[in-house]
């Protein structure tokens, strides 16, 4: 470096000013399109400006009964119940 001439010294100089300039601009626009990339997202989100799609809900049909309901008979015996029902209470004491 001591061997530089003026004149080299000067080309220098000028390269490393342009050096400088060119970096804080790059700097400048670089912060500037992140600040305008994140502000546009997060307006996105606060102003919930999302493509939903429309779903139905899709609710499955109950297949018909193949019984008519008029010849349809219960498991269970009214009187059968009855009977059930009085041993769950008689045996429920024992507890």
């Amino acid at each position: 470096m001591p061997d530089l001439t003026v004149q080299q010294v000067l080309e220098l100089r000028d390269i490393l000013q342009s050096y400088n300039s060119h970096k804080d601009t790059y700097m400048d626009l670089y912060r500037k399109i992140v600040k305008k990339h994140y502000t546009t997202e997060l307006n996105n989100l606060v102003n919930s400006e999302f493509n939903i799609l429309d779903t139905e809900l899709h609710v499955p049909k109950i297949p018909p009964l193949s019984v008519k309901p008029e010849d349809y008979t219960p498991m269970f015996q009214l009187s059968k119940l009855e009977e059930v029902y009085e041993a769950t209470t008689a045996n429920l004491s024992w507890l």
